[in-house]
C-alpha cells in the first residue's frame, strides 16, 4: 500500500516541483518562462557535448589507445574523467548562455530563472518521466499472467521486484532530485560571478566543484557502500551548495554593476 503513495509523491516532486518553483521565480523576480526555458536548453546543449565526450573517452580505452585501468584505478579514473567532463560541459554551457543573454540575465533574477530551468529539465527528463513510466508499467502489469506468451518473463520479474521495494525507496529518488536542483542552482550562481565580479576564476571554481560532486558520487556508486551512505554524502554536498548559494546572495555585487556589466579581463 505504501508504494501507491510514495511513487506518486516522488513523481510530483520530480515533475511538478520544478514547474512550481519556476512559477514562483517568475512571479517573485518578474522574469519570464522564456528565460526558464533557456535554462533548460542550456542543460540539453551541455548533454550534446557531454555524451560524445564520454563516448570518445570510452573509445580510447576500448581500442587500447589508453591502457584500461582495473580495480581501484578504474574507479578513480571513471570518477575523475566523468566528473571533469560533466563540469566542463555544463559550466561552459552556462557561461555561453550568460554571455549570449547579456545584461538582462546577468543578475540574481536571471540566475534564478536559468538555474531552475537547468535543474528542472534535468529532474523531469532524467528522473520524473522515467519514474512515471515505471509506475504506469507497474500498475498495468501488476496482475499480469506470468504464463502469457506475449509477455517478456524478464520484464515481469523486474516489475515484481519493484513491487517488493520498501515503501520509502521512491522517496530517496525525490530527495536526490531536490539536492541535485540545489547543486545546479548554486553552480548557476557561481558562474554568474564571472560577470558580476569580473573574474574567470569563478568559472574554474564552478567546473571543479561540479567535477568534485559528480566524481565523488560516481566513485562511491562503484564501491560496495550502501545506498544510504551515498545518499547521505549527496545530501551533505547539497547542504554545502546551499551554503554557497546563501553566501553569494548575501554578498551580491552592486545591482547597477550587474545590469551594466563591463568587459571581462582576459
Amino acid at each position: 500500500m505504501g508504494l501507491y503513495i510514495t511513487f506518486p509523491i516522488t513523481i510530483l516532486i520530480e515533475i511538478a516541483l520544478p514547474v512550481l518553483l519556476a512559477y514562483w521565480v517568475i512571479r517573485r523576480y518578474h522574469t519570464s518562462w522564456k528565460l526558464v526555458g533557456i535554462g533548460g536548453v542550456i542543460f540539453l546543449a551541455a548533454q550534446m557535448l557531454h555524451i560524445p565526450i564520454l563516448d570518445g573517452i570510452g573509445w580510447l580505452f576500448t581500442n587500447n589507445v589508453l591502457p584500461t585501468p582495473t580495480g581501484i584505478q578504474l574507479i578513480l579514473t571513471t570518477a575523475i574523467l566523468g566528473g571533469l567532463a560533466t563540469g566542463l560541459c555544463e559550466e561552459t554551457a552556462r557561461l555561453v548562455g550568460f554571455r549570449l543573454l547579456k545584461a538582462p540575465a546577468q543578475n540574481n533574477a536571471g540566475a534564478f530563472s536559468l538555474g531552475i530551468g537547468h535543474g528542472g529539465v534535468e529532474s523531469i527528463i532524467i528522473a520524473g518521466l522515467p519514474m512515471l513510466g515505471t509506475f504506469i508499467s507497474m500498475l498495468v502489469m501488476k496482475n499480469a499472467d506470468p504464463k502469457d506468451p506475449t509477455l517478456d518473463p524478464t520484464t515481469l520479474q523486474q516489475i515484481g521486484a519493484m513491487w517488493n521495494l520498501a515503501w520509502y525507496v521512491p522517496l530517496a529518488s525525490a530527495l536526490e532530485r531536490v539536492v541535485a536542483m540545489t547543486i545546479q542552482m548554486s553552480l548557476t550562481f557561481i558562474v554568474l560571478q564571472v560577470f558580476t565580479r569580473k573574474s574567470y576564476w569563478w568559472f574554474v571554481a564552478a567546473i571543479f566543484w561540479h567535477a568534485l560532486v559528480e566524481g565523488l558520487l560516481t566513485g562511491l556508486a562503484a564501491t560496495n557502500l550502501s545506498g544510504v551512505v551515498i545518499l547521505a554524502v549527496e545530501v551533505g554536498m547539497g547542504m554545502v551548495s546551499a551554503g554557497i548559494l546563501w553566501y553569494l546572495l548575501r554578498h551580491a555585487q552592486d545591482p547597477s554593476e550587474i545590469l551594466a556589466p563591463k568587459e571581462l579581463p582576459v
